[in-house]
């Protein structure tokens, strides 16, 4: 019985300490304070939604799918962005394999506060200082507690 507590207590304790506490992000350093495991961090960014446009296929994704970290045919547009307390405007490739992202998009508003969901990848760039990302969901709701 002992051990068995101990097993049950020590998952317990390795599984809290390998679970990243995800937090919302805003400003224009929202690529700061990552925390990377296994090559990617996962964030989420409270922005102004700004449209969506036809996506060429970037350098870095072509890279990244030699990889194996991406599909390059899961992204067919990317979505436009300014942070919250930002005036800087961003745009990165929105996955959207299924067209439920698209479904979504057409119901936005320009300047509707939107949650962006995204994966940043280790020591890829788009540009240069700037960590390569893409955006994976895209929500008007937090859903983080």
């Amino acid at each position: 019985m002992k051990n068995y507590l101990t097993c049950i207590f020590l998952l317990i304790s390795v599984t809290a300490f390998t679970q990243k506490k995800r937090f919302i992000k805003d400003g224009c350093d929202f690529l700061g304070d990552l925390h990377f495991n296994h090559g990617t961090d996962t964030i989420v960014i409270k922005a102004n939604y700004q449209g969506y446009y036809k996506l060429m296929p970037l350098p870095v994704m072509k890279k990244l799918q030699l990889n194996k970290k991406l599909n390059v045919k899961d992204f067919r547009y990317s979505v436009a962005f300014i942070p919250l307390g930002c005036s800087k405007r961003f745009g990165n490739p929105c996955r959207d394999s299924n067209g439920k992202a698209m479904s979504m998009m057409n119901k936005l508003s320009i300047g509707q506060t939107v949650y962006l969901t995204c994966v940043v990848y280790q020591g890829y760039y788009n540009f240069p200082n700037e960590l390569f990302y893409t955006i994976e969901k895209v929500r008007t709701k937090n859903l983080i507690p």
